[in-house]
């Protein structure tokens, strides 16, 4: 399970932290851990990196932020789904 769930216009967001290790030590984990997100959630789950500096890397594996845009983005998902 991802480390955060929430729900905003009746869909269900993951937000899954990551602080590297995973990426360094268990990279199949990672791997296998980033494909039940995409079947879980589709396109409604991203990384919060607690290391900017790893962000590019996670990049590569799906949508990425870090502490200091997590509540743009957040507010960007919210705003979103009270348009629709």
């Amino acid at each position: 399970m991802p480390d955060i769930v929430f729900k905003a216009n009746e869909k269900e967001y993951a937000v899954e932290v990551e602080t590297g290790k995973m990426y360094t030590n268990n990279r199949k984990g990672l791997i296998a851990k980033v494909k039940y997100l995409n079947k879980e959630f589709g396109e409604n789950w991203f990384f919060m990196m607690t290391n900017k500096k790893l962000t590019e890397k996670y990049l590569k594996l799906g949508q990425t932020c870090d502490k200091r845009t997590i509540i743009n983005k957040i507010n960007r998902i919210i705003r979103d789904a009270q348009v629709a």
